[in-house]
């Protein structure tokens, strides 16, 4: 991934981001090919996160693998998918009860509920 980014010569950034929107509006329960297939909307909450910029060069992917010597391409590739797979899970675990309870949940460190806070 950060091998073919950076092909274009220009720097990608890259962030880890999670959403849970499941419950919210859920997929059809079967396949139509026709347009205008019947979608269910559920009033109830949604989470997103989004984490700090990760860096996917090699020389960051190896000293956050504790590598010692350079990671071979397949390892890079390997190491690279496991640390941003890691940092969205890690995501989700701060918005899983934001989703499907029905009443209010206790809030993420350093999230907000916008629709209070400008009736407070």
């Amino acid at each position: 991934l950060a091998l073919k980014a950076g092909a274009g010569g220009t720097k990608t950034h890259f962030y880890p981001f999670s959403m849970a929107t499941y419950d919210l509006m859920p997929p059809p329960s079967g396949l139509e090919k026709s347009l205008g297939e019947k979608r269910v909307v559920n009033y109830t909450g949604c989470g997103i996160a989004l984490a700090e910029e990760i860096d996917l060069s090699p020389e960051a992917v190896k000293a956050r693998a504790g590598a010692k010597a350079d990671l071979e391409k397949d390892e890079l590739a390997v190491e690279t998918a496991k640390q941003v797979y890691d940092a969205v899970c890690k995501l989700y675990t701060t918005i899983e009860g934001c989703t499907g309870t029905g009443s209010e949940f206790p809030l993420p460190e350093g999230a907000a509920r916008p629709w209070k806070d400008a009736t407070a």
